[in-house]
């Protein structure tokens, strides 16, 4: 491990960190998609360390931190909780959040809590209503053909996801609306070659169960146990953006990672 890597606790493992940079300007904290995912596909945003530190972190579960088989873990206020122990641990006073995808619910939660010292937020791909990405995502579903619809409905009713048939068919879904690189480069398949699926599928299944149980969306403290994901509505967020620091929104893609 070099100097920039470490590992400190948190509730439920150890997380590991990575840290690009020096100096006096407010670092940049990282928090990647997934769940699940880890921080390797965000590494370009290491450019940023310029006078300044920027820190990654593979969220627990997922990369180099350790990965408990504890479905009682996976949950979005765990996931808050785990943030504030990075900062506090990594003594971040100051700090930019830089979100992306699944990271954007995670940072506009954790934003919710009114945490000190964050002096802006960056949200990139973000996706702050679960039940807007589902319609989404069942929307370019419908592209893939009557063949491939087949097959993940047939595999998702069985509980057959991890099936190498069942990933065949989200490969197809990756690859024509998630990256259209063609092949996909080695940094993409190692992402999801190294993906921890258990956390990425019991989180998102119940974020799926969104028609049984909809997602409340009108305040925004709202809760819904039954999805399992956080009440970011657009509109909360608007709301948390005019009474806290500057947010830098980047374009939207609808395919959480």
């Amino acid at each position: 491990m070099t100097d920039n890597e470490r590992y400190i606790p948190a509730d439920g493992g150890q997380v590991y960190i990575r840290a690009f940079g020096a100096g006096a300007k407010t670092p940049i904290l990282v928090l990647h998609g997934g769940p699940g995912f880890d921080h390797t596909l965000l590494l370009p945003v290491q450019e940023l360390a310029r006078g300044r530190r920027v820190i990654f972190y593979d969220q627990l579960g997922s990369g180099k931190s350790d990965r408990p088989d504890d479905l009682s873990l996976w949950n979005v206020g765990r996931f808050v909780r785990e943030l504030g122990q990075v900062r506090e641990a990594l003594g971040l006073d100051r700090v930019i959040l830089l979100g992306a995808s699944w990271g954007t619910i995670l940072a506009v939660d954790y934003m919710l809590t009114e945490p000190a010292g964050v002096e802006a937020l960056i949200l990139s791909s973000p996706c702050l209503s679960a039940r807007m990405w589902k319609e989404d995502a069942d929307r370019l579903r419908l592209k893939l053909g009557a063949e491939t619809q087949a097959l993940l409905l047939r595999h998702e009713a069985a509980g057959t996801t991890a099936s190498e048939d069942y990933q065949s068919g989200v490969m197809k879904y990756i690859k024509r609306f998630a990256c259209r690189l063609d092949p996909l480069p080695p940094v993409v398949l190692d992402a999801i070659a190294g993906a921890n699926m258990q956390v990425y599928t019991y989180m998102w299944a119940r974020a799926s169960s969104i028609r049984r149980a909809p997602l409340r969306t009108t305040t925004a403290r709202a809760t819904s146990a039954a999805s399992g994901l956080p009440p970011c509505s657009p509109a909360a967020a608007t709301t948390r953006r005019r009474q806290s620091p500057r947010a830098a929104t980047n374009p939207s893609s609808r395919a959480p990672s």
